[in-house]
């Protein structure tokens, strides 16, 4: 079990790395040409990690604590630039990134839940 999650959780890390590196994929998803195309505190894989972090607390603190557990020596961004950031993803990517997500559920774990005999 614990495996298959990690290999889902790698597989959608490389989704994220993919769409972030490849132009033309990173266009289908943003709202603007130009939109993640520069090396930024808030590239599009740390947007998309702050964002499925559901924050419970208020945003600059969830954000100033999502810099200090990456320990990249990166500096915090203000809760304004997230805003503008995340403003920059369309939705389509978050109904792309679930697909990929369900797939790769079903992937890992069908196989094992229709063998299991059952009714």
């Amino acid at each position: 079990m614990v495996k298959a999650n990690l290999k889902i959780i790698s597989e959608l890390k490389m989704f994220l790395d993919d769409i972030s590196k490849d132009e033309s994929l990173r266009k289908l998803i943003t709202n603007g040409e130009h939109d993640f195309s520069r090396n930024r505190k808030l590239p599009l894989d740390r947007v998309a990690g702050i964002i499925i972090n559901m924050p419970k607390r208020s945003l600059s603190i969830e954000i100033r604590e999502f810099f200090d557990n990456l320990s990249k020596g990166a500096g915090c961004c203000t809760k304004g630039a997230f805003s503008l950031q995340r403003g920059k993803l369309d939705p389509l990517f978050f109904k792309v990134w679930n697909h990929w997500l369900v797939d790769n559920f079903y992937h890992y774990y069908g196989a094992k839940q229709s063998d299991g005999g059952g009714s």
